[in-house]
């Protein structure tokens, strides 16, 4: 079974790498419970995930070739 989710903000780390917010189950819903409770820790296949603000943040404010260094 395939899910599908949606999150907010999305912007190119480098490949399939992305800054992104927390995930929702459908647009315009509420954001799903485990994406919320794993903030801060290690929950995807290398993507980095930020509360909303946060993803909105970056989208806003970092142009395109915006150096990343991730720890």
């Amino acid at each position: 079974k395939e899910v599908y989710v949606w999150a907010q903000y999305a912007y190119a780390i480098q490949g399939n790498y992305l800054f992104h917010s927390v995930l929702f189950n459908q647009k315009g819903g509420s954001p799903t419970y485990g994406s919320v409770h794993n903030l801060g820790r290690k929950a995807s296949h290398g993507c980095v995930r930020l509360a909303v603000e946060n993803a909105k943040w970056v989208y806003e404010n970092c142009p395109p070739k915006t150096k990343v260094i991730i720890y």
